[in-house]
């Protein structure tokens, strides 16, 4: 174990992972984080996965509406644009930063 606890190293680059790895051997190491809320468990980053399992939407732009409404009724005006926020795939990160049911679980100070 390094002095300063466990590290992850990732690098999609071939050369870098042959030169690194002559000096000290890897483990396999697949970051998913969920988080638990209420007792359900959420994937995060926020993807499509995760808005059907807590709203049961099905397209990017259900999703939006959905943020949109709950941005609405908990009185949030801080979001410029929610264009950013609209999950184009998988990857896409929305510009909520909590994992609630509702917006209103959010703080927006």
């Amino acid at each position: 174990m390094h002095k300063y606890g466990a590290h992850i190293f990732h690098t999609n680059n071939k050369e870098v992972w042959d030169y690194i790895t002559r000096f000290a051997e890897f483990n396999r190491f697949t970051n998913s984080p969920v988080a638990n809320y209420h007792g359900e468990l959420y994937s995060l980053p926020f993807n499509m996965y995760t808005f059907n399992k807590m709203w049961g939407v099905i397209t990017p732009e259900e999703a939006a509406a959905k943020i949109e409404e709950q941005r609405r009724e908990a009185g949030i005006t801080f979001m410029k644009s929610l264009s950013k926020a609209i999950p184009r795939n998988s990857g896409d990160v929305p510009v909520i930063s909590c994992p609630p049911l509702s917006l209103r679980d959010c703080r927006s100070d």
